[in-house]
């Protein structure tokens, strides 16, 4: 459906201010305003200004938008049941953490005898233990390009966004969030399709160009709100980006902000993906059926440092 999603919501004449209430001193909405008023009301959020700043761009010419995708029970249960091997993979991952981020947690009434106050025992306090304990105030995004040539390919992203949010549910600690993207090289269309709250797969649409380094600005305007101290977003896309430059932009403004950026693609495209993201921030799938066990594997390996 090309950029239809990013296009005017509606026309400003067929919108009646008055409301029907001849007689009253009626002034027209100025252009920005109905914009904002329209985007509110379709339940949409305008992140032009900041992947305009991002990018490098004139705002002008950067069109970014964001919604939600609609909730469809039947549809979430459905896929929800084909990805218990991936989301197992990620859960699996939660008591093998050690190293990298973790510390000792001291006064502990249970784990291993703390040295330091075995003296406790001695005066019947039995906070004389230790535990190692990892840091996971983490925050993960997911950002899957649906362009065009991912048409054939759309319960691949659904199996991709259920495998993704129910291996990370259960993470204390852990907050993450999915987005599909549409649109054309400075326009995109953001469709957030899960978080900890929901699975929302409904009312996804494909198709357009490939606006990889908008949509990237657009998820890092999201992912700077979360509270979490380390923050991670994974990319997946199965061609070249409208706007080379864009992408080197975006990555290079998410890495300033401390987030991290890793990419998935296909083989073909490697050069390409070591020179955006750099050498040890991509892999490569030789299928898109690859793309779930794909990320559910590099969540966990970029989640749980191996020292």
């Amino acid at each position: 459906r090309g950029l239809s999603a990013v296009e005017p919501i509606a026309n400003p004449g067929d919108f009646d201010p008055a409301g029907g209430l001849e007689g009253r001193n009626v002034v027209p909405l100025p252009r920005p305003l109905w914009d904002a008023v329209s985007a509110a009301v379709a339940g949409q959020e305008d992140l032009s200004q900041s992947v305009a700043l991002d990018l490098g761009e004139d705002a002008s010419e950067v069109v970014a938008r964001a919604r939600r995708a609609d909730y469809d029970p039947e549809l979430a249960r459905s896929v929800l049941s084909q990805v218990d091997g991936e989301a197992r993979e990620i859960r699996r991952a939660i008591p093998l953490q050690h190293g990298g981020n973790s510390r000792w947690r001291h006064g502990l009434s249970q784990g291993s005898l703390d040295d330091r106050r075995l003296w406790k025992a001695w005066v019947g306090d039995p906070a004389c233990y230790r535990r190692k304990q990892v840091d996971r105030s983490l925050a993960v995004g997911l950002l899957l390009d649906v362009s065009g040539s991912m048409k054939k390919h759309m319960a691949i992203v659904e199996k991709t966004a259920a495998a993704f949010s129910q291996g990370l549910l259960l993470m204390p600690g852990v907050d993450f969030a999915a987005w599909c993207y549409t649109g054309q090289s400075a326009q995109v269309a953001l469709v957030q399709i899960c978080d900890r709250h929901r699975l929302c797969l409904g009312g996804v649409e494909w198709g357009g160009g490939t606006p990889s380094g908008a949509a990237i600005a657009a998820a890092k305007a999201f992912m700077q709100q979360q509270r979490e101290r380390r923050k991670l977003l994974v990319h997946f896309t199965d061609g070249e980006p409208d706007s080379p430059a864009h992408v080197i932009q975006a990555v290079k403004a998410c890495r300033g902000a401390g987030i991290q950026v890793h990419a998935i693609g296909l083989p073909q495209h490697e050069r390409m993906l070591c020179s955006q993201y750099g050498a040890r921030n991509y892999e490569t799938i030789q299928a898109l059926p690859e793309l779930p066990q794909a990320v559910s594997r590099i969540v966990t390996k970029l989640i749980v440092p191996r020292g």
